[in-house]
């Protein structure tokens, strides 16, 4: 995988250097080698990336799926920056943050017409959570 592959996955997965190296077991200086193309990155890391993916794509399926449920005009997402796992039922994937979370929370909205607002402690919408 060439070093811009690796950076444009994390970033499409909304994670920063720091959570994509908790979830991949690895340190910090790694990823940034890997990015910078200092060293090769390995086989295995795509695979763990694919999956890191295919549980951001699920979480975004159950947010749409959640949303759907509701009339267009009342579709909201409203991301809160304290509280407990959402109410869709979402787990998050290992080393996920408020960026993971903001970026399901814009895919979602794309595809169902979502409105997304940002509280601190709660408030109309479907709640999402950092993790």
């Amino acid at each position: 995988m060439a070093p811009d592959e690796l950076h444009a996955r994390r970033e499409a997965l909304g994670y920063t250097g720091e959570q994509l190296a908790a979830a991949l077991d690895v340190t910090m200086r790694t990823i940034r080698k890997w990015e910078s193309g200092s060293s090769p990155v390995p086989y295995a890391i795509d695979n763990k990336l694919a999956a890191l993916e295919g549980a951001t794509q699920a979480a975004i399926a159950a947010l749409v799926a959640t949303l759907e449920t509701r009339p267009p005009t009342r579709r909201s997402i409203t991301i809160v920056q304290e509280g407990a796992i959402p109410q869709a039922g979402i787990t998050p994937p290992p080393g996920a943050g408020a960026r993971w979370w903001r970026a399901i929370a814009l895919a979602a909205a794309r595809q169902t017409g979502a409105t997304i607002a940002h509280r601190h402690g709660g408030g109309a919408g479907l709640p999402l959570t950092r993790a």
